[in-house]
């Protein structure tokens, strides 16, 4: 799980690494006419690219991080319910027959 969370990250920043490269260059690949279409119509293209691909990493990462908060959850859920459990003990166990006799407890 955690590895897939770098993974995503790891593909975010280079996505917003070449969003801004793109973004730097885009006067001088329009200004170098390149291109057989219009000014406008270029800078349109390039930026309706680099949204889609913004939006398509913050989904993906998105989508990994509410995994994540589940587990979180149902990991401190099951925390909880084991302390209730232990709250109930008066004391600690001293010898074993103590400790069998809250096992048998603790069993029923």
């Amino acid at each position: 799980m955690i590895q897939q969370i770098k993974k995503l990250k790891n593909l975010y920043l280079i996505i917003f690494i070449i969003i801004l490269i793109l973004i730097i260059n885009t006067p001088l690949l329009i200004s170098s006419g390149i291109s057989i279409f219009n000014e406008e119509i270029v800078k349109v293209f390039m930026l309706l690219i680099l949204l889609i691909l913004s939006l398509i990493v913050y989904y993906l990462y998105r989508n990994e991080l509410n995994k994540n908060y589940q587990q979180l959850d149902d990991a401190l859920n099951y925390i909880g319910a084991v302390k209730e459990i232990f709250n109930d003990l008066n004391k600690f166990p001293e010898s074993k027959n103590d400790f069998k006799y809250i096992q048998e407890s603790l069993a029923k």
